[in-house]
């Protein structure tokens, strides 16, 4: 893999980072995860077309690292602070000496959006952090994630790669290669579009932010437009998103009650937004058509309602009830948008490619919730006390529609050699106890963690909720 003033490349052949920037957190649990917990954040990732993990903003834990390397994703490692102390370096030494046989590492990134950036002293740690690295592992270039001062100072002379968080804002990564044609460019981070999974109307009240408009920051862009830049400059390199899940933490643009961010693509259960769709869109050749908000909104009939869809087909028609509301050309990496009287019944998007009908979404009005549904990751579970079945729960309406805006209380009982350890349902505001046998659905779903004793057997964990039908699901332990 070579990295070089016109872009990234494998084996020769351009080959551009499809990335996110991420926590090592994740719903339930916290920071502590079960082995199964990353390999299924990554097989999440890998299923959006994401080829490229960022480490934010510390090393990860080295079973990450071994995952990427069997999954093929391209990792930048990420040393903690910007510190040429005897504490800073042995950390940037343990950090170099433990990962460097990963052949998922491309580049070392050695800070992020430190305050000193672009300054003379800022400078002088910097030279030590990268002639330390060079001396443990000549074979990678080092980079650094910078927001600002990133041509004061003989800053970004120092390193092999400048790294670029939100060099979109003025072009600043393009007016910065043609001022310095020799720079080799990468764009660490970007995008950071808040958005609450099932949300479509703000409110500063619960906490909660639309995924139809941008509310805050200003700095970026509506999902997948970010790869535009990296599409028509490819000496950018590649792109990691900000981010690929929600974390606790940094609930921008709220405070408390929000006990978690807003940023990720999947919130913190995995559950995908809508914003997703532009992602997979960009980074798969599967035709992809997505429709949204949901179309549950009693009182609203007879007012216009903005229907929005991320694809990769050339043309969309919406359709609603079966009558056309017209079809559209697609720009590529932007959401098309049509304006419809809302009335209850049935949307349907088809995404014609060469002018054949290749796919289709459909979004329904729903009834009330009749049901709980449950869906397992795996059907066994190694008996060795560590694997994980992560349940997946919908309320669904009785023709097993999910209601897009549920919140059922749902209570868990477990039989046989597992445990569960750990709820969650992807609301930022959420202050239920995270290790408990139940959860409140959140716009239609929750999700629970069982873990495997050491004993074989037979697992049976039942949902109930109240006045609707329950669920059961049966994992063997072997």
């Amino acid at each position: 893999m070579e990295v070089n003033k016109n872009g990234v490349f494998l084996n020769g052949k351009l080959y551009p980072i499809e990335g996110t920037c991420n926590h090592q957190d994740f719903a339930g649990i916290g920071v502590a995860l079960p082995d199964k917990i990353n390999w299924y954040k990554l097989k999440l990732l890998k299923e959006m077309g994401s080829n490229g993990y960022r480490c934010s903003h510390h090393p990860p834990t080295p079973e990450l690292l071994d995952m990427c390397d069997s999954l093929g994703f391209m990792v930048v490692d990420e040393n903690r602070f910007l510190s040429g102390s005897d504490e800073g370096l042995n950390d940037l030494k343990a950090m170099l000496y433990r990962d460097r046989n990963h052949p998922s590492i491309f580049m070392w990134c050695l800070e992020n959006e430190e305050w000193i950036q672009g300054t003379v002293t800022g400078t002088r740690i910097l030279e030590t952090l990268v002639a330390t690295t060079h001396k443990i592992d000549p074979t990678r270039p080092t980079t650094a994630a910078m927001n600002h001062a990133r041509n004061n100072g003989g800053y970004a002379d120092v390193l092999d790669v400048v790294g670029y968080n939100y060099g979109d804002k003025q072009l600043a990564y393009v007016k910065d290669k043609e001022a310095h044609p020799d720079r080799v460019i990468f764009c660490t981070e970007g995008t950071s579009f808040v958005s609450t999974r099932g949300e479509y109307e703000t409110n500063w009240e619960k906490g909660y932010t639309s995924n139809s408009i941008i509310v805050k920051p200003d700095w970026g862009p509506y999902p997948g437009e970010d790869w535009a830049d990296i599409v028509k400059y490819p000496y950018l390199g590649g792109l990691y998103v900000w981010t690929g899940f929600d974390y606790r933490s940094e609930p921008t643009p709220f405070a408390w009650p929000c006990v978690s961010s807003h940023f990720g693509i999947m919130d913190i259960c995995g559950f995908p937004k809508d914003g997703y769709y532009a992602y997979k869109s960009a980074w798969t050749n599967e035709p992809v058509v997505h429709i949204f908000p949901h179309w549950n909104w009693p009182g609203k009939e007879g007012d216009s309602i903005k229907v929005h869809c991320y694809t990769n087909c050339d043309e969309v028609e919406l359709f609603l009830n079966g009558k056309s509301q017209g079809k559209k050309k697609a720009e590529p990496y932007k959401k098309l948008i049509w304006p419809v009287i809302y009335k209850p019944g049935k949307l349907e998007a088809k995404g014609y490619k060469a002018g054949k009908l290749v796919t289709k979404d459909v979004v329904e009005t729903t009834s009330t919730p009749a049901q709980v549904a449950l869906n397992s990751d795996v059907n066994v579970l190694k008996a060795d006390g560590c694997d994980v079945a992560v349940i997946r729960v919908a309320i669904k309406d009785e023709k097993g529609r999910v209601v897009p805006t549920a919140s059922n209380l749902v209570k868990f009982s477990i039989e046989g050699p597992g445990k569960i350890i750990g709820t969650g349902n992807g609301n930022p505001t959420s202050h239920e106890p995270d290790k408990a046998n139940q959860r409140m659905a959140f716009n239609g779903y929750c999700m629970v963690l069982v873990q495997s004793e050491k004993k074989q057997g037979e697992i049976r964990l039942k949902a109930v909720s109240d006045a609707i039908k329950v669920d059961e699901v049966i994992i063997k332990v072997e």
